[in-house]
C-alpha cells in the first residue's frame, strides 16, 4: 500500500481510534494525584499570584508529589524531602536537562550557558571548567581578598549614613555585584559602591532586575509551543531587546578586558582564565567558543548576584525581627573575633550559631523559591506514580522548607534546630540533605554554590557583628513586614530600610566616601518604581485569563501572521501539495526516480511538502555544492527520525546523531583509530584473505550457477567483521550453518528495508504514536534484537581478550578508548552497529552493480581483463597494492559509483538556519534530501548519461578529474562535507578489491544461457539501491588453476 494513500488515510483513522488509543496507552500505574485541569489552560488558574505558596498549599490536599497540567504539558511538583530525594538523587540522571523555554533560547544564547542548557557532553564540559577552573577551592581561596575588600567598602558606606536611613537591599546588590565583578571581569561594576557615576552600571542593574522578573513570570509559550510566535505576554519580545543589551554589554566587557590584559593583576580574574581555556583546549570538541564565554559571563552575573543579596536581605530581617537570636550570634562573634577587626572567611568554622542561622535562613528563604526546572528524559515510577517522558519537574524548595512533617514549629526562625543536640544537626545546605535545598541537588546543583555560601555567611556575619540595627520611622520590629514578591528570586514586597549603628571599634569602619549613600538613595528612588511597575504588571495578569483567550486569538491573527512571516524570497519551485498528506503521493513507489522527474519539470532545487515538513531536494551538481560546501555547516545535522530514535540507540551513533560536539569526538574516533591510513593498511591481509575465500567458493562452484550477491555479502560481511569484531560472522560461504549469521543477515535487510520507507511520523510528528504504517514497532524490536547481538558480540570479545591476535581489531580499539575518551558503553554498541549496517549491504550491492554492467558490457570486461592481466599477470590474486596502476579499472569502478550509489537518496539532513540558496528562500529545520542517483545521470553534466562509458574518467574525458570522494559534486556515492561517510576509503578498497578480483579471475555468464543485453536492470528501492532480482551468473574460471588452491585464495 503506497505511502500516499496511507498518509490520506490518517485523518480519519486518527478521529476513529483516538479514544481506543487513549484506553490502551494509559499506563499501567497512576499519574500523581493533581487538581483537575481547566479546558485548554489547564492548572495555570491554579498557581495564583504566588506560585510557590499555591503549590504548597496544592500538597497539603493532593500530596507531596502533584501532577499538574500546565497548557499542554504535563508537571510534576515534588513538595517534601523525600520526593525530592527520588527525583535529584535515585532517578536524578533521568531528570538532569531542562525543558526548552523562552529564556534559554532568547536570554542565554540559545541554551549555550551551563544553567539552561540540555544535558549533555557540552553541558558536562562547561561544568568542568566551573568546577575546576572558576568554583575550585584554590580559586576561591585566591579570590578570598576581593570579597574582603568590598564587604570592607560596604561596612564603610554603612558607617558613614550617619541618622539617615538606608534601603540595605540596594546596598547589597551594589556590594555583591562588585564583589562578582573583580572576581569574574577584573574590576567593580559600580565604580564608587553606587551607579549614580556610572552609566554602565545603571544600565547593567537595570538589565539584571529585568531578566530576574521575566524569568520568574510562567510564559504561556513555554507550556503552549503552537502559541509561542504569537508571544500573548510579551515575554519573548523583552527577552530579545534584553538579550542584545547583554550581549553588547558583554562584548564591550570582553574587547575591554583583552585591550588591558597586559596590566599586572595581583588576581588573575575568571574572564582570563575562560580566554586562556578558548585556545588552550588541544581537542576542537573542547574548545569554547565566543558565545559560550559570554554565556557563562551571564550566568555568574544573573546568578551570583541578586540571588546572594536577597538572601542576605532576608536574613538581617530576621535578625531584627528576633533581638533574642541578633545578641547571642555578636555575643559568639565579639568572642571569636573580637572588635578591633572584621570577620574574615577563616573565621567561619569558628561560628557554629552564625553557620546555623544562614542555614535557616536558607530554609525560610530560600532564593529560587521553585527550583529551575527540568525534564524527564523517559518515563519513571515514583512512589508508586507514572512520571510520564517529557514532564516538566518543579521542585517546590520553599514548600520543603515549611513541611511540618520534616520540621518542628515550620514558620519559626530557629537556629537552634541546626545546633548539636537539634531536630537537624546534621543537615547541610549543599545539596545532599533533602530538607534543604536552596542550591538544588544532583547533577544539575549551582555551580556557584560554594562561592554564593561564602558570600552569605561573610556578608550576614559582618553586617551583625559591625552593627546594631533599627528600622525606619522607629517601627517594631515585630511590625517589620515580611511580605514576599514573587520572582525568578525570593524578593521582599517591601524594601528593608534600616538605620545601621555600628558597634565596633572606630578606627576599623572608618567614615570615609560619604557621598556614597546619596548616590545609592537616588539609585533606590529612580530604580525600585520602574521595576515594581514591570513586576506588578506581570503577577497581576493571571496566567489563566491569558491561556483561556488565546484560542480567540489564535484564529483572529492567523492570517496576519501568515502574511507578516512570508519570507522576502520566495521559497524554491515545487509541485503543488496535496492537502494534509502534501506531496507523499508524488514519491512513487520509486522515491529517486519521482524526484529525477519532477526536477525535470521544477528545476534542480525543488520543494515538497511532506505532511507538516518542509523538504527541499537538490538534483544537480551546482545546487549539491551549496548546500554541502558553500552552507555545510548549516546542513551538518540530522532531522528527527524512527531510525534515529529507535533502532541508532536514541541518536547515539554517528551516522544519525545531530551534529554537535558529541558526534565531533566520535567522528574524531573514527578518524584516528578506525579507519586511518595506518589501521587499514594494518588489516589488509585481512581483507584479501577473505577476497581468497570467495575465489576459491566461486571456482569450486563447477557448473552450478551461483547467487553472486548472496556471497558478495558473505564475504563483505566476514571481512568487515574480522576487522571490526576480530572474527568472521558467517562460519563459511553461507550462513545455513550458523543460526547467529542467518539472524544476523536478516536484521541488516530489514533494517535497510525499514530505513529506505518514507515513515510517515517523522513528517507528521503528531502522528507518531499511531505509528501507521508499523515502522516503529519494528524498528523497536529490531533494536532488541541488534542490542542483544552486539552486547553478546562484546561479551565473547571481552571474555577472549586474552587470545593474541596479529590484528588489534576495532572493537578492541573502542575498548581500549572507554577509559581514555569521553565514550561509553552506548557508543561501543552504535559504532559497531553503524560499521556492519552501513558497510556490508552497501559495498556488496555495488559491486553486484558492477559485475552486472561488466556481463552486459563484453567490450569493457575485456578492456579491464586486459588491463588487469598485464599489472597482476594470471599466477596471483590483485592486491590492494596494484590498484593504483590501473587506471582503466578505476576509471569503470567510478562509471559504477556513478550509475549506481550505493545510497540513492543521500540520508536526510536539517537546516539549522534559514538560508538563501540561488535565490531562493530554504527555511529553517528544513529537511534536505540530495538526489545522488539524478546527480550521477543528469544531462547538464554528462553525455550520453545513461550510457556505462567508463572511458569519460580517463585522461581526455569529460570528467577526466572527477572523483567520487566528495570534492567533485558529480559523482558523490559516500555525500560530502561534514556528514561525508566516515569509511569512505574502506568501502573504496573493498568495492575495487573486490570487482578488480572477480574481473580478473573469472569470466561470467548468465544462468539458463540468457544474453547479456536481456539482463534485468530493474532496482528495488530501499536505503540502498538493490537489484530487483538478483544476478545469477556461471563463473568461470581464468587464471592458473594453482592461484584458485593457494592460500591467499
Amino acid at each position: 500500500m503506497s505511502p500516499w494513500l496511507l498518509a490520506f488515510l490518517t485523518f480519519i483513522i486518527a478521529i476513529v481510534v483516538y479514544r481506543l488509543l487513549k484506553h490502551l496507552t494509559r499506563p499501567s500505574i497512576p499519574l500523581p494525584p493533581g487538581p483537575r485541569p481547566w479546558p485548554i489552560v489547564g492548572n495555570f488558574p491554579h498557581l495564583g499570584r504566588v506560585p510557590h505558596h499555591a503549590l504548597a498549599a496544592l500538597a497539603r490536599t493532593y500530596g507531596p508529589i502533584m501532577h499538574l497540567r500546565l497548557g499542554l504539558v504535563d508537571v510534576v511538583v515534588a513538595a517534601s524531602a523525600s520526593v525530592a530525594e527520588q527525583f535529584l538523587k535515585v532517578h536524578d540522571a533521568n531528570f538532569a536537562s531542562r525543558p526548552p523555554s523562552a529564556g534559554g533560547k532568547y536570554v542565554a544564547y540559545n541554551y549555550q550557558d551551563i544553567v539552561l542548557a540540555p544535558y549533555g557532553p557540552r553541558w558536562r564540559l562547561l561544568r568542568k571548567i566551573s568546577s575546576v577552573h572558576l568554583f575550585s577551592g584554590k580559586a576561591l581561596e585566591d579570590s578570598r581578598y576581593l570579597r574582603q575588600e568590598e564587604v570592607g567598602r560596604l561596612t564603610r558606606n554603612l558607617a558613614s549614613a550617619g541618622s539617615n536611613a538606608v534601603n540595605l537591599g540596594q546596598l547589597l546588590y551594589v556590594c555583591t555585584t562588585n564583589a562578582m565583578g573583580r572576581s569574574v571581569i577584573g574590576r567593580r561594576v559600580f565604580n564608587d559602591g553606587g551607579a549614580r557615576c556610572d552609566p554602565k552600571a545603571e544600565e547593567f542593574k537595570n538589565m539584571i532586575a529585568e531578566v530576574m522578573v521575566l524569568s520568574g513570570a510562567f510564559n504561556i509559550g513555554d507550556f503552549v509551543p503552537a502559541l509561542e510566535p504569537l508571544d500573548l505576554q510579551g515575554v519573548q519580545g523583552k527577552m530579545k531587546k534584553l538579550h542584545n543589551k547583554f550581549d553588547a554589554f558583554l562584548s564591550g566587557i570582553i574587547r575591554e578586558h583583552k585591550v588591558s590584559e597586559s596590566d599586572d593583576h595581583k588576581y588573575k580574574d575568571m574572564l582570563s582564565t575562560l580566554l586562556s581555556l578558548k585556545d588552550a583546549q588541544d581537542c576542537e570538541a573542547d574548545k569554547l567558543t565566543d558565545t559560550e564565554v559570554k554565556a557563562l559571563l551571564l550566568n555568574m552575573f544573573v546568578a551570583g548576584t541578586d540571588t546572594t543579596a536577597s538572601t542576605i536581605e532576608w536574613g538581617i530581617a530576621e535578625l531584627i525581627r528576633h533581638p533574642r537570636i541578633l545578641a547571642q550570634a555578636q555575643q559568639e562573634l565579639d568572642s571569636v573575633v573580637g572588635r578591633d577587626r572584621l570577620v574574615s572567611e577563616s573565621d567561619f568554622p569558628k561560628l557554629p550559631y552564625l553557620q546555623a542561622i544562614v542555614k535557616e535562613t536558607f530554609r525560610l528563604h530560600p532564593s529560587t523559591p521553585l527550583s529551575l526546572p527540568r525534564i524527564a528524559a523517559e518515563s519513571c515510577e515514583i512512589h508508586g506514580y507514572h512520571i510520564p517522558k517529557g514532564a516538566t519537574l518543579l521542585v517546590n524548595v520553599w514548600g520543603i522548607g515549611r513541611d511540618p512533617k520534616e520540621w518542628s514549629n515550620p514558620l519559626e526562625f530557629k537556629p537552634e534546630r541546626f545546633l548539636p543536640g537539634g531536630e537537624k544537626a546534621d543537615v547541610d545546605v549543599k545539596g545532599n540533605d533533602f530538607e534543604v535545598i536552596p542550591f538544588g541537588a544532583g547533577r544539575r546543583i549551582c555551580a556557584g554554590m560554594n562561592l554564593g555560601v561564602r558570600m552569605v555567611q561573610l556578608l550576614t556575619a559582618t553586617l551583625a557583628h559591625a552593627f546594631d540595627w533599627e528600622l525606619k520611622d522607629g517601627l517594631h520590629p515585630e511590625k517589620l513586614n515580611m511580605d514576599e514578591a514573587y520572582g525568578l528570586t525570593l524578593q521582599r514586597a517591601a524594601p528593608l530600610v534600616v538605620h545601621p549603628r555600628p558597634r565596633l571599634s572606630p578606627q576599623h569602619i572608618p567614615i570615609i566616601e560619604t557621598f556614597v549613600f546619596v548616590s545609592l538613595s537616588y539609585i533606590s528612588r529612580c530604580s525600585n518604581s520602574k521595576f515594581q511597575v514591570k513586576r506588578a504588571l506581570l503577577t497581576t495578569m493571571s496566567p489563566w485569563l491569558l491561556a483561556l483567550a488565546t484560542f480567540i486569538v489564535a484564529i483572529l491573527v492567523y492570517r496576519l501572521l501568515k502574511l507578516l512571516t512570508r519570507p522576502s524570497l520566495p521559497l524554491p519551485p515545487g509541485p503543488r501539495p496535496w492537502p494534509i498528506v502534501g506531496n507523499f503521493p508524488h514519491l512513487g513507489r520509486v522515491p529517486h526516480h519521482a524526484l529525477a522527474a519532477l526536477a525535470r519539470t521544477y528545476g534542480p532545487l525543488m520543494h515538497l511538502r511532506l505532511g507538516v515538513a518542509d523538504v527541499v531536494v537538490a538534483a544537480s551538481a551546482s545546487v549539491a555544492e551549496q548546500f554541502l560546501k558553500v552552507h555545510d555547516a548549516n546542513f551538518a545535522s540530522r532531522p528527527p527520525s524512527a531510525g534515529g530514535k529507535y533502532v541508532a540507540y536514541n541518536y547515539q551513533d554517528l551516522v544519525l546523531a545531530p551534529y554537535g560536539p558529541r558526534w565531533r569526538l566520535l567522528r574524531k574516533i573514527s578518524s584516528v583509530h578506525l579507519f586511518s591510513g595506518k589501521a587499514l593498511e594494518d588489516s589488509r591481509y585481512l581483507r584479501q584473505e577473505e577476497v581468497g575465500r570467495l575465489t576459491r567458493n566461486l571456482a569450486s562452484a563447477g557448473s552450478n550457477a551461483v547467487n553472486l550477491g548472496q556471497m558478495l555479502y558473505v564475504c563483505t560481511t566476514n571481512a568487515l567483521g574480522r576487522v571490526v569484531i576480530g572474527r568472521r560472522v558467517f562460519n563459511d560461504v553461507g550462513a545455513t550453518c550458523d543460526p547467529k549469521a542467518e539472524e544476523f543477515k536478516n536484521m541488516i535487510v530489514e533494517v535497510m528495508v525499514l530505513s529506505g520507507a518514507f515513515n510517515i511520523g517523522d513528517f507528521v510528528p503528531a502522528l507518531e504514536p499511531l505509528d501507521l504504517q508499523g515502522v516503529q514497532g519494528k524498528m523497536k524490536k529490531l533494536h532488541n534484537k541488534f542490542d542483544a547481538f552486539f552486547t553478546s558480540i562484546i561479551k565473547e570479545h571481552k571474555a577472549s581478550k586474552s587470545d593474541h591476535n596479529k590484528h588489534k581489531d576495532m572493537l578492541s580499539t573502542l575498548l581500549s578508548l572507554i577509559d581514555a575518551q569521553d565514550i561509553n558503553e552506548a557508543d561501543k554498541l552504535t559504532e559497531t552497529e553503524n560499521m556492519f549496517v552501513a558497510g556490508t549491504d552497501t559495498s556488496a550491492s555495488t559491486i553486484e552493480w558492477a559485475i552486472a554492467e561488466l556481463i552486459r558490457h563484453p567490450r569493457i570486461l575485456a578492456q579491464v581483463q586486459q588491463e588487469l592481466d598485464s599489472v597482476v599477470g594470471r599466477d596471483r590474486l590483485v592486491s590492494e597494492s596494484d590498484l593504483p596502476k590501473l587506471p582503466y579499472f578505476q576509471a569503470f569502478v567510478k562509471e559504477t559509483f556513478r550509475l549506481h550509489p550505493a545510497t540513492p537518496l543521500s540520508l536526510p539532513r536539517v537546516a539549522a538556519e534559514s538560508c538563501e540558496i540561488y535565490g531562493y528562500h530554504i527555511p529553517k529545520g528544513a529537511t534536505l534530501l540530495m538526489n545522488v542517483w539524478a546527480i550521477g545521470r543528469d544531462p547538464k553534466e554528462w553525455s550520453d548519461p545513461l550510457e556505462f562509458k567508463p572511458e569519460r574518467f580517463l585522461p581526455g574525458g569529460e570528467k577526466a578529474d572527477v572523483d567520487v570522494r566528495g570534492n567533485d559534486f558529480e559523482v558523490i556515492p559516500f555525500g560530502a562535507g561534514r556528514r561525508i561517510c566516515a569509511g569512505m576509503t574502506l568501502g573504496i578498497r573493498m568495492v575495487q578489491l573486490l570487482t578488480a578480483t572477480l574481473a580478473h579471475a573469472f569470466d561470467w555468464d548468465l544462468k539458463d544461457g540468457l544474453h547479456p543485453e536481456k539482463l534485468n536492470m530493474d532496482e528495488a528501492y530501499g536505503l540502498t539501491l538493490q537489484r530487483a532480482a538478483p544476478l545469477v551468473v556461471h563463473p568461470k574460471s581464468r587464471l592458473s588453476p594453482l592461484v584458485y588452491l593457494s592460500e591467499s585464495a
